[in-house]
C-alpha cells in the first residue's frame, strides 16, 4: 500500500511539474535537454550517409 501512495504522489508531483513548465516555455523539456547536451559540436557528430558518399565523389 505504500508503494502506491508514493507512486501517486509521484505522478502528481511530475504532472504539476510538467503543467507549470509547459506554460512558461514553448518548447518541450526533452527538446530543450536535448539542445542542451548537443550543444556546438552536434554538427562534428552527425551520420550522414548521403553528405559522406558526395564527399568521397567530389575527391
Amino acid at each position: 500500500m505504500r508503494y502506491i501512495i508514493v507512486l501517486a504522489i509521484g505522478i502528481c508531483a511530475g504532472y504539476a511539474y510538467g503543467f507549470s513548465d509547459a506554460q512558461h516555455n514553448a518548447k518541450p523539456i526533452v527538446e530543450r535537454i536535448v539542445d542542451h547536451v548537443g550543444g556546438k559540436d552536434r554538427e562534428r557528430f552527425m551520420n550522414d550517409a548521403d553528405r559522406k558518399m558526395n564527399d568521397l565523389q567530389q575527391h
